[in-house]
């Protein structure tokens, strides 16, 4: 491992060499070889693609179909992230062979190179071989038989190595070192290291009981704690495998690195979904309210929906989806005065919103408008029923038509002519009248129409209209009990209110 292990270095493609006995197969490599293409390519990023070897050993086949699991879990993943990934079948030793050497010449020079090596992986004491399909079952107890039976891992690391990556990096679940020797790591990555920085890391059951007797959970492979582990943004090759540590932790799985590991790999870039070439990158926080009133919104929320299926794990594209829809919302907001209810309902459900200036501005003037147009209707109002008031007055009008012209006055906010209309009626006689009289004096009432026709409230007079009713009129009866209440004083000095009030 070189000093370049520990240097940072601009995030280059990753190739993941993978295989699997169900993957279909595909021109580009021999059969059973599967090429799938990244979710999406991000800008600023070379090019990502990828070897992952699934071990197929004969003696261990309820191992191997877990493999095939973990590497379409990753695999998916890696896609997810940008990376091509390769798929390559372990059916028998020549095929395996040739597939593993095609898959090294479609490495580029800088790319980075991710292996995983998924299944059971038997180790000496200076390689570690990929046992495939063909092998016979009794290999594991015969490693005099590994260099014609399996396949060295060194060999295929070491052309990966000479194809001209910036690093390799491996990850092997799991190795089986044969007796007491260590999974061989470190010779096989020095091995592979001539022109590329190489590290790798390896799980391994824990076959002695730990120190203080207690059990281990039983894991069925590290595939779990390696996708989570990968999936840990801005993470580099060693951060990789200090959360993969941790994960392991309490299992019957180890895991052990050698000498060095890359600082410049990273399986999650930091901002790299910020940067796929996808529509839903283009939502925009710093646009102006025109600027959102001119965007294809609908465009923006139906991709920022795919990119939350497509990358569920990540809250960016969350976090835009909300953005869209939010834009949307301030899109469908009309500019015109007629409807307010969808401005209304966005400053509701966004309060907080950057475009929410512009939004009640419009509100205001609009309402501003809208409260002008009115008040002029209004004036009209009341012109005419101002007349039409003084005219049935002159022609001496029933109470029933002064009464609905009064009322008519009063929803015109013309308080005098509501005033002439109900002063002009028999109050004695007619309990409208008399209700109204005594609003018009009340002085606990406050209301700017009845207070712009009696200016000068007077509670004695108030009540003289309401105690007439009082005996006939629930809500005349409680109007007087309120206005004694609050009006203690004006009862100490004036003997006709105090009567009311007995």
């Amino acid at each position: 491992m070189t000093g370049g292990s520990r240097m940072t270095a601009a995030y280059a493609g990753a190739i993941l060499l993978a295989a699997s006995v169900t993957a279909a197969s595909t021109p580009a490599l021999a059969a059973d070889a599967t090429i799938r293409e990244p979710v999406a390519r991000a800008t600023g990023v070379p090019n990502r693609v990828g070897i992952l070897i699934v071990g197929d050993n004969p003696a261990q086949l309820a191992r191997a179909a877990r493999a095939s699991e973990d590497a379409e879990a990753i695999g998916k993943r890696l896609n997810e992230l940008g990376f091509t990934t390769v798929t390559v079948s372990s059916v028998n030793r020549p095929d395996l062979d040739r597939q593993l050497r095609e898959a090294a010449a479609k490495i580029g020079t800088g790319d980075d190179v991710a292996v995983f090596a998924l299944g059971r992986f038997v180790s000496g004491s200076d390689e570690v071989w990929i046992v495939p399909g063909d092998a016979p079952p009794e290999i594991e107890t015969q490693p005099s038989s590994l260099p014609t039976e399996a396949l060295r891992l060194s060999d295929t690391l070491r052309r990966l190595s000479r194809a001209g990556p910036r690093t390799l990096s491996v990850i092997v679940d799991e190795c089986a070192p044969i007796g007491t020797e260590v999974c061989a790591i470190n010779p096989v990555a020095r091995a592979a290291s001539a022109a590329a920085d190489v590290g790798i890391v390896a799980t391994s059951r824990i076959t002695a009981p730990p120190s203080d007797g207690r059990p281990l959970a039983w894991r069925p492979s590290g595939g779990d704690a390696i996708l989570k582990s990968m999936t840990v943004e801005g993470a580099d090759f060693l951060s990789f495998y200090e959360h993969l540590q941790k994960e392991l932790i309490g299992g019957n799985l180890t895991v052990t690195p050698t000498l060095a590991l890359s600082n410049t790999f990273t399986f999650w870039p930091s901002n790299l979904l910020d940067r796929m070439q996808i529509p839903c990158n283009g939502v925009d926080p710093t646009l102006t309210i025109e600027q959102v009133r001119a965007a294809d919104t609908d465009a923006l929320v139906q991709s920022c929906r795919k990119a939350t299926q497509a990358w569920s794990f990540a809250e960016t594209f969350k976090m835009k989806l909300a953005l869209a829809i939010e834009q949307a919302a301030v899109k469908a907001i009309p500019r015109a005065c007629a409807d307010l209810l969808k401005a209304r309902a966005f400053l509701t459900a966004y309060p907080a919103s950057r475009w929410r200036g512009p939004i009640e501005t419009q509100v205001s003037e609009c309402a501003a408008r809208d409260e002008a147009k009115h008040r002029a209707e209004r004036q009209q109002a009341a012109i005419r029923v101002t007349s039409e008031i003084e005219r049935l007055v002159q022609s001496n009008a029933s109470a029933g038509e002064l009464r609905a012209a009064g009322l008519a006055a009063l929803a015109a906010d013309a308080g005098s002519a509501a005033f002439r209309a109900f002063d002009e009626i028999d109050w004695r006689t007619d309990e409208e009248a008399s209700w109204r009289m005594g609003q018009f004096y009340d002085p606990t009432i406050a209301d700017k129409v009845l207070r712009s026709a009696v200016p000068r409230p007077d509670a004695a007079r108030a009540g003289s209209y309401y105690s007439a009713w009082r005996e006939r009129s629930q809500r005349q009866r409680e109007a007087l009990d309120k206005l004694c209440r609050e009006q203690r004083d004006v009862q100490a000095r004036d003997q006709r209110f105090r009567e009311f009030c007995q």
